[in-house]
């Protein structure tokens, strides 16, 4: 039997996938194993939205949203505002998207 497929996504966590599968895929040539490193990490939060606080999630729109703009400079300032005020737990995923980040400032 095929396998289940998994649960869809909530609807601002498949927008902020798309937007971040869109940057690394940019960067896949350049950025070797940090790209796949950073899919690691996301690839948790995908697969359980729930193990960030719905502000974490809020931020990560936002992100992805000035992503969507090429507008990395702001998305880098809403990483930077959240950063200091999230949970320990969170630092994982937001150490991804900070790496993902930098990704991103970097012009192709």
């Amino acid at each position: 039997a095929p396998a289940p497929a998994p649960a869809p996504l909530p609807p601002a966590v498949q927008e902020i996938k798309d937007t971040f599968d869109r940057t690394l895929a940019n960067h896949r040539g350049q950025g070797g194993t940090k790209v796949a490193d950073i899919e690691k990490k996301l690839e948790a939060f995908y697969q359980k939205p729930t193990i960030l606080s719905a502000e974490t999630v809020e931020v990560l729109t936002r992100i992805a949203a000035a992503l969507r703009q090429s507008n990395s400079k702001q998305a880098l300032v809403f990483y930077q505002t959240a950063a200091s005020k999230l949970p320990l737990t969170e630092v994982p995923t937001m150490t991804a998207i900070k790496s993902l980040l930098s990704l991103a400032s970097k012009k192709k």
